[in-house]
């Protein structure tokens, strides 16, 4: 029995195309779109394993509005609460302690200890 491989990004991007056959485009776009999805999936999946890190997105006072601080992972989207204590991947709390929004040894043990003005 044959094992049919899994398509991946990289294999919809080098697909052979001709210019003008909207068709072709249209199928390899809804092709990208599945595996897309389907890799989305898996790195759900894998982010769901990994160890809950709490953090706090302290309030900005030059941006009041903000309420939430959108993260990308692998085209995965996390949107953090501000001010607000949450769990969250690993790999969240690294990408928004790298982007200065948090410190990288804010826990819930310090966060209890703060003292606030």
């Amino acid at each position: 029995m044959d094992k049919k491989k899994s398509t991946t990004v990289a294999d919809v991007n080098t697909l052979p195309y001709v210019y003008g056959t909207e068709q072709k485009e249209a199928s390899a776009d809804a092709t990208l779109e599945m595996v897309i999805q389907q890799e989305q999936k898996v790195l759900r999946a894998k982010m769901k394993s990994e160890a809950q890190v709490p953090v706090i997105i302290p309030a900005d006072p030059m941006n009041p509005g903000i309420t939430a601080v959108p993260v990308f992972v692998n085209g995965v989207r996390f949107d953090i609460p501000v001010g607000k204590m949450v769990k969250v991947p690993q790999s969240v709390a690294g990408i928004l302690a790298d982007s200065d929004y948090i410190s990288p040894k804010l826990t819930v043990e310090t966060f209890d200890n703060l003292q606030m003005p």
